[in-house]
């Protein structure tokens, strides 16, 4: 049953590489950054399968609703399904997430959905993410009594002898967006396994697509004739090897959380 290869994707338990994690971890990971770590699932689900797919997330999500099971998240992104889980400051919490799923999924109810449900896996893979929250910026005047679920998100590769300016630009722009008024909510994260490093994401969350329009707008009112602005974007690209932007949807109707402040 073509099913149950999605064990990997809601479970987490694909145990790939894991001295090769542990490796990459060790040797980006640095003190200065106290943020969480975010192991992602990634999959693709072939078209003729994606309705089948959806109504089996709806079906999974009222199960882990009623049942209390493990906090995850569902983000279709870049043409793929995401499912990021908070695994805790450390990599060794890895483990754990796993063994928490595994255990999770012996659940009958949930034995008894990957029976009913079929769908073929296009493409599978599993990403690693530090928050950054020195790099982050939420600005006074961003609302806070919206769903953000509209996400623009760019993907940032480093140069290697760079990563230190790198961080440097992003806090400048930071100091400059609150002198200046820029009204955004900005989240940063350093790449630990996945991608090619170094690599850090920084995503940009919205209400909607018009409201990220009306943002991107002010913004460029904002910062055009900004002097500051213009030396820090020279900096920034000059740190640059490539880049990779795309959107996506935090859907909160897929997703479960046992805590509300956390949805």
């Amino acid at each position: 049953n073509d099913m149950k290869k999605l064990i990997k994707i809601l479970l987490l338990p694909m145990v790939f590489g894991m001295v090769q994690v542990c490796a990459v971890a060790q040797e980006n990971d640095s003190e200065k950054e106290k943020g969480d770590l975010y192991f992602v699932s990634e999959t693709t689900v072939k078209p003729e399968n994606r309705d089948a797919f959806m109504e089996f997330l709806k079906a999974y999500k009222k199960i882990a609703d009623e049942k209390s099971g493990p906090d995850y998240g569902v983000v279709l992104a870049d043409g793929a399904f995401r499912f990021p889980g908070n695994i805790g400051k450390e990599i060794s919490g890895l483990g754990e997430h796993f063994k928490k799923w595994d255990e999770w999924n012996k659940n009958a109810d949930i034995k008894a959905l990957i029976d009913k449900y079929g769908y073929t896996e296009e493409y599978y893979s599993g990403v690693i993410w530090r928050y950054a929250p020195d790099l982050s910026y939420s600005s006074e005047g961003a609302e806070t009594d919206v769903d953000r679920n509209y996400r623009r998100y760019t993907e940032y590769y480093v140069k290697a002898d760079k990563v230190e300016e790198f961080s440097k630009i992003i806090k400048e722009y930071i100091q400059e967006y609150k002198k200046i008024g820029v009204d955004e909510e900005i989240s940063s994260l350093w790449n630990v396994m996945g991608r090619e490093a170094p690599c850090i994401m920084i995503v940009s969350s919205y209400e909607d697509e018009g409201a990220w329009v009306a943002s991107d707008k002010k913004h460029e009112v904002l910062t055009k004739d900004n002097e500051t602005i213009k030396a820090l974007a020279k900096r920034f690209r000059a740190a640059l090897r490539k880049y990779e932007s795309y959107e996506g949807y935090y859907r909160k109707d897929l997703s479960h959380y046992n805590e509300e402040e956390k949805k």
